[in-house]
């Protein structure tokens, strides 16, 4: 499914969103770009929700089009975590696009956690039991660059890190690498909504809500022996990124 949006629903959808999202540019009094509307439907269904597809048109929305760097139309811009990653200018085909699309699915970042531990406390919405594979966010850039330069094409990548820990485990394990001490808590959702939560938008409020939930059903567990094999190394460990941040600083 292709949605319609504006300007404004660019910046409150697409750039500040978690996640791959992917965002046509069209002219649509356009004879290319309406020959591919339906292509661009068609690759969106095929990714099966893996990622969200919207459309816009340029000639209502010139502000955001320039800001973007948008010159030609059709043009599909890829934006993961609110940062664009990828750009196609033109008529693309739907065997053509599908081709081109990598989706990356990366568990929880290391980075997330990573000032928490840094300030000797790490506090979540969510049960301090909970496990999680979780990925460091220079592993998934590796990647992401890789498969923008045709490493990886038409996959879709679950990207997880080497070990489970839960929230318990990663405050030991940070406690030890920075040499000191470092606790645990948990927080109500109720005061993370009036906390952390209060400045963000409603849609990435309630994105996050939705995935703290889950988080405290059952964690976010993958298969760790995925991203050794595209990077070609073993991947980095909490208790690294944690002494690789004590060391920096």
């Amino acid at each position: 499914m292709v949605r319609d949006i504006n300007d404004q629903g660019l910046e409150q959808l697409v750039l500040v969103s978690q996640g791959i999202v992917a965002v046509a540019f069209l002219d649509f009094c356009s004879i290319p770009c309406d020959h591919f509307r339906p292509e661009l439907t068609a690759v969106s269904e095929s990714m099966d929700g893996k990622m969200e597809f919207y459309r816009i048109d340029v000639t209502e929305n010139p502000t955001i089009t320039d800001e973007l760097g948008v010159q030609a139309v059709p043009t599909l811009l890829v934006f993961k975590d609110g940062e664009e990653i990828a750009r196609y200018e033109g008529p693309y085909s739907r065997e053509a696009l599908g081709e081109r699309l990598t989706v990356l699915r990366p568990a929880a970042y290391h980075q997330n956690l990573l000032g928490q531990a840094r300030s000797g406390m790490l506090t979540v919405p969510y049960s301090l039991d909970a496990p999680f594979t979780n990925v460091d966010l220079d592993d998934v850039a590796q990647v992401a660059a890789d498969a923008l330069l045709g490493a990886h094409t038409a996959l879709t990548l679950d990207l997880a890190g080497p070990e489970v820990l839960t929230v318990r485990r990663m405050t030991e394990e940070a406690a030890a690498a920075l040499g000191r001490p470092v606790s645990d808590a948990r927080i109500s959702l109720a005061q993370w909504l009036t906390g952390p939560g209060a400045t963000l938008s409603d849609q990435a409020r309630d994105d996050l809500v939705a995935m703290f939930t889950a988080y405290d059903e059952g964690g976010l567990v993958g298969d760790s022996t995925v991203l050794p094999e595209l990077l070609g190394r073993a991947s980095t460990t909490w208790a690294t990124r944690v002494s690789r941040c004590a060391v920096a600083h």
